[in-house]
């Protein structure tokens, strides 16, 4: 679930695609109640199914995909991870 709190909508829309392209649900919520906010500190928060915080920040990162897949389990695989597999054969 990603929470959003006064967040620019394009940041949520790209955190949202992310997610969508890895197979990933994600609902998002926008939250208006300033106490709430208070007490994540960030306008973007990324909560995980048993409630922990997987992420949070002010600004989409710039690798939104890597961060759907570090948080679901299933990383990108990037020339350095594939290059690393193959010389391990």
């Amino acid at each position: 679930m990603l929470l959003t709190f006064g967040a620019d909508p394009v940041d949520a829309d790209r955190i949202g695609a992310a997610f969508r392209t890895a197979g990933v649900p994600l609902v998002v919520h926008a939250l208006a109640d300033p106490a709430i906010a208070a007490l994540y500190e960030r306008s973007l928060v990324l909560v995980r199914p048993d409630g922990h915080v997987a992420w949070r920040g002010d600004a989409a990162p710039a690798d939104a995909t890597a961060l759907a897949g570090y948080r679901s389990g299933r990383p990108r695989l990037t020339r350095r991870t594939r290059r690393v597999k193959t010389e391990e054969r």
